[in-house]
């Protein structure tokens, strides 16, 4: 693929916009008002029916650009030995910048349409102070749209002013975050099934974006010179993911939104139709052009701009669907439960049912399979004995996880205080440990051959430059984990946190992500398996552990003694009270047990810690397996070997 040829791919970038956007403004046009009349709501007149999903794309394209250029500064440029961006990757930077402004603005611009058009009244009646304000509080779209333009403000003062390579890393992640607001609104937020809807569409959106827009960036961007047919092989590798993530997260998703024989009796469903045979023809693409590219081919520009106007076309679809009311809430019947959780609750949690009866959770469930499968790859890659109780560990670790966010636990833990703490737990101290107990830094070091001198950076530099990151140094040191980990829990229970996570699936999630990589940081500094960018020495290590054991038993204390019931105040809506378990007569005495379990399942926890870090507490001599390793893997940094082979 000759650089010259940037232009032309340029233009036909615009070319699949102007198609989608078609698309979009076709289906608005005839749709009408029927959607508003479907849901019961006004209709907002012409002008916002159409203008609503027109920015809609707009948004999408922005943040599309943006975040590709940015995974493509990250992952597919190699930084100058000065660790400052190359040529290409400042190009890149440029462009997330110029996107991110545009990004932002039109969320902005969709913040008063959006209200509108949920509304159902004329945009002139949202234009004012008033107007603006009593949507936005009363809305949730309108706070994911301004959420979005803050994010993506952010994202172009940053872009802007970056010029370190390891910046790129933390710039993309945010700009991945920066999609997610809007899930909090939608047709996948609400009624039956919604956590399922939710976590599915939480996957396919950060997937596609991250597809098409490093597509964009890979085919537009010049001065990869050598290093573009390795920059198209791992294309090839990271849009083959991204088509198993958008697939498995879009059929999943389909199946809520449009069940039964909804899909062959509807316009929305006749629409996911297409947009799934779309997603077929995609699969094809993509294996015929990674094909192509493993077999040498250096630019199979067909199959790349065939790529590139399907998935163009399949957002376009996407856009219009969310303009149409889905099968599932047409003529519906919808319980308080199903309204609050998604799903019906209509037995008390036996032991049995907490064990058995799963509800398995989208995310989770997945994620814990891909990293034990990862590990076991990783330990037969190793051309010497790994230690057979670092895979247990971690293994146990996956189970725990798995365990807690699918099994009864999960599905009972958003009703329940009571179960909703020992799940904290779980999530925040047993599964870190015991993931931590599985050393993966060391693992991945081991079994991850550095990239050739002259060659793109791989996952193992990747690695490095993460554990070596600022913000990554300054969490693992131990005073500095060590106040995170326990203020972790007070932050969330005792403030308005905690009711707006158990109201919405979406809070929920980035709760236990939050509690998992807090509690990771704190086992990974004070067990010491793995390597810290800053190794504390043992005894630093205990005693922090030491000073963070009684705030277990204080906060298990103070949700005992605590008058005012966590949960039940008006960011959740009351929804302990208003889903009226029968089986919890007493809000009180639920709190007052969660407490109780808390205190003991924290406590067990800690003293299991403790025990590796005394266990471990004795001189580096004495650990012959762990300093072999380190000198295995010195030997291994100077073996030549291709990351692409």
């Amino acid at each position: 693929m000759r650089p010259a040829t940037g232009r032309r791919w340029s233009r036909l970038a615009l070319g699949c916009a102007a198609l989608a956007a078609a698309v979009v403004a076709v289906v608005s046009v005839v749709a009408g008002a029927f959607p508003y009349a479907v849901l019961g709501t006004g209709d907002p007149g012409t002008l916002v029916r159409v203008a609503a999903p027109l920015l809609r794309l707009t948004v999408d394209a922005a943040a599309t650009v943006c975040t590709g250029a940015l995974v493509f500064a990250a992952f597919f440029t190699r930084p100058q030995p000065s660790g400052l961006v190359s040529p290409p990757a400042f190009a890149a930077l440029q462009t997330a910048t110029r996107a991110a402004a545009a990004w932002a603005a039109a969320a902005l611009l969709l913040w008063p349409v959006d209200a509108a058009a949920t509304a159902g009244v004329p945009l002139r009646r949202v234009l004012t102070v008033h107007g603006l304000a009593v949507t936005t509080e009363a809305l949730t779209g309108p706070k994911a749209w301004l959420a979005t333009a803050a994010a993506a403000g952010a994202l172009a003062i940053l872009a802007r002013r970056t010029l370190r390579w390891r910046t790129t890393f933390t710039l993309s992640a945010v700009a991945v975050l920066a999609t997610l607001p809007i899930i909090t609104a939608g047709h996948s937020a609400s009624d039956t099934n919604h956590d399922i809807a939710t976590a599915a569409i939480a996957i396919h959106i950060p997937a596609a974006v991250v597809w098409l827009g490093t597509l964009l960036a890979l085919l537009r961007t010049r001065g990869l010179a050598g290093d573009r047919p390795a920059a198209l092989r791992r294309y090839g590798r990271l849009s083959a993911g991204c088509w198993c993530l958008v697939a498995f997260s879009g059929l999943v998703d389909a199946a809520v939104l449009a069940p039964g024989a909804s899909p062959v009796t509807t316009g929305y469903g006749a629409l996911l139709l297409l947009k799934v045979a779309l997603l077929a023809g995609l699969g094809w693409v993509v294996l015929r052009t990674r094909r192509r590219l493993l077999a040498g081919d250096p630019a199979p520009r067909r199959l790349l701009a065939t790529e590139l106007a399907v998935l163009a076309l399949a957002f376009g679809f996407s856009v219009a669907l969310t303009n149409l009311p889905a099968p599932k809430f047409i003529d519906a019947v919808v319980s308080g439960h199903q309204t609050l959780l998604g799903y019906d609750l209509t037995a008390p949690p036996t032991a049995l049912r907490l064990i058995a009866d799963w509800r398995v959770e989208v995310i989770f469930a997945p994620l814990c399979l891909l990293l034990a499968a990862a590990y076991l790859r990783g330990v037969r890659r190793l051309d010497r004995p790994w230690p057979p109780g670092r895979t247990v560990a971690w293994l146990a670790g996956c189970a725990v996880l798995m365990v807690t966010t699918s099994s009864g636990i999960g599905r009972y833990a958003p009703a329940m205080f009571s179960v909703e703490t020992v799940a904290h737990m779980l999530i925040g101290m047993l599964a870190p440990l015991l993931l931590a107990l599985g050393a993966p830094l060391t693992l991945a070091d081991a079994a991850l051959r550095p990239a050739p001198p002259d060659g793109l950076p791989g996952p193992r530099e990747w690695l490095s430059a993460g554990r070596e990151s600022v913000s990554v140094r300054t969490l693992t040191q131990p005073v500095v984990a060590t106040v995170v980990f326990v203020a972790t829990p007070f932050l969330l229970y005792f403030t308005a946190a905690y009711d707006l996570a158990i109201r919405y699936h979406w809070a929920h999630l980035a709760m236990d992500v939050f509690f998992l990589a807090v509690g990771y940081l704190f086992a990974w500094t004070v067990t010491g398996l793995d390597p810290t960018p800053a190794p504390a020495p043992s005894l630093l290590r205990l005693g922090v552990l030491l000073v963070a054991m009684p705030f277990d038993v204080v906060f298990g204390a103070a949700i005992l003694a605590s008058g005012h019931i966590i949960g039940d105040g008006s960011a959740s809506g009351n929804m302990y009270r208003a889903l009226d378990l029968p089986w919890v007569p007493s809000l009180a005495d639920d709190q007052r047990l969660g407490g109780f379990l808390a205190l003991v399942t924290s406590e067990l926890i800690m003293f299991a810690m403790l025990a590796v870090v005394l266990i471990r507490w004795r001189p580096a001599a004495a650990e012959p397996d762990y300093q072999e390793l380190l000198d295995e893997l010195a030997q291994r940094r100077t073996r030549p070997a291709s990351l692409d082979a």
